[in-house]
C-alpha cells in the first residue's frame, strides 16, 4: 500500500469493523483496491500481530479520516 496516498491512519477494535467498513462504503464509495479499484478513496487491514484485534483504516483525505474518527472511536 501507499502510505503517501492514504496518510492519515485510524485504528478501531475488530468488534466494529463490519459495521465501520459499510459506513465507508456508504459515505466514501467503493474503498481502494491493489487491483481492481485504484480510485479509491480509503482502504483497511487487519492490524496483524502487531495489535491484535483492531483494524487499521487509511485514508487519503484529513477530512475523512476526521469523519470517520468521530463516529467509531468514541
Amino acid at each position: 500500500m501507499n502510505t503517501d496516498r492514504f496518510p492519515y491512519e485510524v485504528i478501531i477494535h475488530k468488534s466494529r469493523h463490519y459495521e465501520a467498513e459499510a459506513w465507508c462504503r456508504k459515505h466514501f464509495g467503493p474503498r481502494w483496491a491493489a487491483i481492481g479499484n485504484l480510485d479509491g478513496r480509503w482502504c483497511c487491514f487487519w492490524t496483524g500481530r502487531e495489535r491484535f484485534g483492531g483494524y487499521r483504516y487509511h485514508f487519503a483525505d484529513e477530512r475523512d479520516m476526521l469523519l470517520f474518527s468521530l463516529k467509531w472511536t468514541s
